[in-house]
């Protein structure tokens, strides 16, 4: 009898387990900063040419580092997937420039000025938000972003609390959810 018990309790679980994962519908998904990856790997490859450099001092070396991480961090780019229903989502991407942080950090006006010349541009380019329709099957979330038409494809984790999203580049930005 106990067994019988047992195992009517296991399958009660398993199956609301199973049908939390039916619905996405008023879940959000955010990731605060899609390109700390690359920025990061950025920053190595810079560094190590830095340390090739000869003719410069250290006290440049040390300088010139300070100028690379001040732009980084000035440099943001979010994703958030906010479930509107059990067919809808609003994709927001955000990428900007911030200069008043990048002034903060001690960025020469002259780099700034050439740096967000050229970001102001691409960020206008890349910053969306729009509803697009989405499919759900298993763990597989598919849409179509809505300004470039390209599909994305996620992966919900199976504990559900992040999408992972593969870039062209073979790099997993991870959205976590925040609700």
């Amino acid at each position: 009898m106990k067994k019988i018990l047992l195992m009517g309790i296991l399958a009660l679980v398993v199956s609301l387990s199973v049908r939390a994962q039916e619905s996405l519908a008023g879940r959000v998904y955010h990731c605060a900063n899609m390109m700390k990856g690359e920025m990061e790997a950025m920053k190595s490859d810079f560094d190590k040419d830095l340390q090739k450099e000869k003719d410069a001092t250290a006290e440049e070396k040390k300088e010139a580092n300070k100028m690379v991480q001040g732009m980084t961090d000035a440099i943001i780019s979010t994703m958030t997937l906010k479930f509107l229903s059990d067919k809808e989502v609003e994709l927001s991407v955000l990428v900007k420039y911030d200069d008043a942080k990048a002034k903060a950090n001690g960025v020469p006006w002259l780099l700034r000025k050439l740096v967000s010349g050229k970001l102001k541009n691409k960020a206008k380019d890349a910053t969306f938000t729009g509803n697009t329709p989405y499919t759900f099957n298993g763990k597989t979330v598919k849409l179509t972003n809505p300004k470039s038409k390209k599909e994305l494809v996620f992966q919900l984790t199976p504990d559900g609390k992040a999408l992972l999203y593969t870039t062209n580049k073979d790099k997993t930005v991870r959205l976590a959810r925040t609700k």
